[in-house]
């Protein structure tokens, strides 16, 4: 029986329709229009058949809600088959996900205010990393964080509460 092949934990890639419009000579205002640059975040703690259905899903519906709420996603990250739930577990996607929102540029150059998941608990599961991007969206009043297509108030009453219950 052959090993099973290794499924990369964590990786991070420009959005194909960004990188074919760039291809074109297109520049990033010419593709983003009028449209707001997000990133999209998946996460997955464990991959038992290796096959990646998970995290694939969940960028298919953030771009389906992208799509809907006029965001363009500019850059993908994920983190499969690793848990947020764990301190000794080092998801590097999601770093860097944090630091690219915190300077509203993604590493290639091109702007991002926010991020998409499609539920809080693929993106942070401890209070430290709710603190983290909370942070990192918050650093300017453009910061905007969708849960499953649905805005999440990060400046009302109650927001703070969600670090202690994460």
């Amino acid at each position: 029986m052959p090993p099973e092949a290794e499924v990369p934990k964590s990786r991070w890639w420009i959005a194909p329709d960004l990188a074919a419009a760039l291809e074109r000579g297109e520049t990033f205002a010419d593709w983003l229009t009028d449209r707001v640059p997000v990133a999209s975040y998946a996460g997955i703690s464990a991959d038992l058949a290796r096959a990646e259905h998970g995290v694939e899903d969940q960028h298919a519906a953030n771009q389906r809600h992208a799509a809907r709420l006029g965001l363009a996603i500019v850059k993908f990250y994920e983190d499969n088959d690793k848990t947020a739930a764990k301190d000794e577990v080092v998801r590097d996607a999601f770093d860097l996900l944090v630091k690219d929102i915190g300077r509203r540029r993604a590493s290639e150059g091109f702007r991002v205010v926010g991020t998409m998941c499609t539920e809080r608990e693929r993106l942070y599961r401890r209070p430290g990393d709710y603190e983290r991007i909370v942070k990192a969206l918050t650093v300017a009043d453009d910061g905007i964080l969708i849960e499953d297509g649905r805005h999440f108030d990060l400046y009302g009453d109650g927001a703070e509460m969600i670090a202690s219950s994460a």
